[in-house]
């Protein structure tokens, strides 16, 4: 994949996830409100998630923590128990206006760095439901399976 050269920007978002995991955001491109973003914009400009910033070009948010996995999957990398601790990719965004030109997958790609950065070997995408983002997770091989109805993915890193 070509590496596309734009600027990055990484940040703590002001609030955690359901079940208390701090989430962090690279923001792609200029910075501009949530609010004023196109792609997976906030409901209520007023919310916590309205005011932070993101990138003009896409985001990405993410937490460290630990993620089911299928017991196939548990089993072909020797993981005890079904859970794998990774990066795991909640929410990938990418403006309309720049959709279909590599930058969800480079989103991808940073965080599955980061992960190796960090020395784990997993990155996770929980509760997928844009069609891009399964698209994403296919093309970059993640293995996806389903748990309560709601489409995940793990990959392992090398």
């Amino acid at each position: 994949m070509k590496t596309l050269d734009i600027e990055t920007r990484e940040m703590v978002l002001p609030y955690t996830t359901v079940d208390m995991h701090q989430l962090h955001r690279i923001a792609l491109g200029s910075l501009i409100p949530a609010y004023q973003r196109e792609a997976l914009a906030p409901e209520n400009p007023n919310s916590a998630e309205g005011q932070t910033m993101s990138g003009s070009i896409g985001f990405v948010d993410y937490y460290d923590g630990d993620i089911l996995v299928p017991d196939r999957f548990a089993k072909k990398h020797s993981l005890e128990g079904c859970t794998a601790h990774a990066l795991i990719i909640e929410s990938i965004g990418v403006e309309p206006n720049y959709s279909n030109n590599g930058y969800g997958a480079q989103l991808c790609e940073m965080i599955e760095k980061k992960a190796l950065e960090k020395r784990l070997n997993f990155v996770g995408i929980q509760n997928i439901t844009h069609d891009y983002l399964e698209s994403i997770a296919r093309r970059r091989e993640y293995t996806l399976f389903k748990t309560d109805r709601m489409l995940n993915a793990v990959k392992k890193l090398d």
